[in-house]
């Protein structure tokens, strides 16, 4: 009886994504690739792989689209208007 008073678990797996991660999460929603994200960020290209491997496993998706897609619907990411 007490499992089905607890209040629903809220999907958090963005909680845990780092600043960096949100930043390089958001420069792959931009379209770049892991090259211009290094060089715009003054950071090694492992080190933006490593980043991207993190925010595909806290999102747990397998590639920028889905990653991007899923930052979108959970409202990590603010919908750019033209």
């Amino acid at each position: 009886m007490a499992q089905i008073q607890r209040a629903p678990v809220k999907d958090e797996s963005h909680a845990s994504l780092s600043s960096r991660e949100m930043e390089v999460l958001g420069h792959l929603a931009e379209g770049l690739v892991k090259k211009e994200i290094a060089e715009k960020l003054g950071i090694s290209f492992f080190t933006v792989s490593t980043h991207i491997r993190h925010v595909y496993d806290k999102l747990n998706v397998l590639n920028a689209p889905a990653a991007v897609s899923i930052a979108y619907q959970k409202g990590l990411l603010p919908i750019k208007k033209k």
